[in-house]
């Protein structure tokens, strides 16, 4: 299934299955990976014009699935790939980006009973984890699917968590700057 992401400064950023490439407004591939272990599931665009891609990865070495963020040169270099995460699963749902540069990543993380977390990593502009958190441990499934910075400083995130009786109840989550 193709599907449009994003067009910035004249070029058409497209999801084919799990692959992510560039095309001119032509459609000449400019770059693109074919490695199926890695999804990219996120991009924003920084002010310098690079490209900041998250998604998953089972190429990392933290755990079995780790959150991965690539940046790209504004011609598509790879300038660096990070993985960040636990020891178990790591998904990542969604992204934001602050004005200094900071990324914010959100998703799911298995915890130790096999049951899933909420997770937040906040990392710099060149890929340094500045810090990680999960949502309070228990024993119901949770996840974290979106995120926000508002005029505040604080982050917003929304997601849902798994009731008592098996049902999923949305939730939101307003944390300081510094998670």
């Amino acid at each position: 299934m193709l599907k449009l992401l994003y067009a910035i400064v004249g070029y058409l950023f497209i999801f084919y299955g799990s692959l992510l490439f560039a095309q001119n407004p032509i459609a000449e591939i400019i770059w693109g990976n074919a490695d199926t272990t890695e999804q990219a599931l996120a991009m924003r665009q920084a002010s310098d014009g690079s490209l900041y891609v998250a998604g998953k990865s089972a190429s990392g070495s933290i755990g079995n699935y780790d959150i991965t963020l690539t940046k790209l040169s504004p011609t598509g270099e790879i300038l660096w790939i990070r993985y960040y995460g636990t020891t178990n699963n790591d998904h990542r749902s969604d992204m934001e980006m602050d004005t200094q540069g900071n990324v914010y990543l959100v998703g799911t993380t298995q915890n130790d009973l096999f049951d899933s977390d909420g997770i937040i990593i906040k990392v710099d502009a060149n890929g340094n984890q500045l810090w990680q958190t999960t949502t309070p441990f228990s024993t119901v499934i949770e996840s974290l699917s979106g995120v926000c910075l508002a005029p505040d400083g604080s982050i917003v995130l929304i997601g849902f968590k798994n009731d008592l009786n098996n049902a999923n109840d949305c939730y939101v989550v307003k944390l300081n700057a510094e998670g």
